[in-house]
């Protein structure tokens, strides 16, 4: 297996006074269907030196907390920050990056597209249409339901990124960098049933391939 970074849910553990990094259980099986190893994300730990350390294959931002720029919760912030120097020493290093759910708006975000508070995508199953293929492989029927579970929506991609998938509603549910091995997408792979996550498997293992 190849090891893997990953980012996590920052929790405010009161009783305990701790802030607390989490992650999803059902991402183990989906990382082991991949062929990866998940190394966690601290915002205690030095980015640059753990990525010369860990050398990774590639850099997973998972779901959890709004972005700052949707939130006064200091721990959005935190976030905010963690994934910035993770995600910059991906660019820098030319290595994969995929973003889930909140790690998509990051992304999005980041390279300057359209992110609006979006209604009827909470707690929810829609369906999407697929408009292009990835450079990580195809991504098989046209049109396919999904879950969802985010409150906020990229309407618009900046300049450097381009639609892979929208949703009835207009609202973008996965993209791919032009230029950078880097796609995005809005809901949660380890929510669902192996059968249901073959594409997003298929595009972490090829990622994790190309570093190999």
């Amino acid at each position: 297996m190849s090891r893997i970074l990953v980012s996590q849910r920052l929790v405010n553990h009161e009783s305990y006074g701790e802030v607390r990094a989490c992650l999803d259980e059902a991402w183990g099986p989906f990382f082991s269907e991949a062929g990866a190893h998940p190394v966690p994300l601290l915002t205690t730990m030095d980015a640059r030196e753990m990525w010369d350390v860990m050398r990774p294959a590639a850099l997973v931002l998972t779901g959890g907390n709004d972005l700052a720029r949707f939130s006064s919760d200091p721990l959005s912030r935190m976030r905010d920050e963690l994934e910035t120097l993770h995600l910059q020493e991906a660019i820098e290093r030319e290595v994969p990056v995929l973003g889930i759910c909140r790690g998509a708006q990051f992304i999005a975000d980041y390279f300057k597209s359209e992110l609006t508070p979006i209604a009827n995508h909470v707690a929810t199953r829609h369906r999407i249409t697929l408009s292009a293929e990835t450079d990580f492989g195809s991504l098989g029927t046209q049109e396919r339901t999904v879950n969802s579970f985010h409150a906020y929506g990229v309407m618009g991609l900046g300049p450097d990124l381009q639609e892979i998938a929208r949703a009835d509603d207009g609202s973008i549910e996965a993209f791919e960098h032009k230029r950078y091995p880097m796609v995005g997408i809005m809901w949660h792979p380890e929510r669902e049933p192996p059968s249901g996550r073959v594409f997003e498997r298929d595009v972490l293992a090829k990622m994790i391939k190309q570093r190999s």
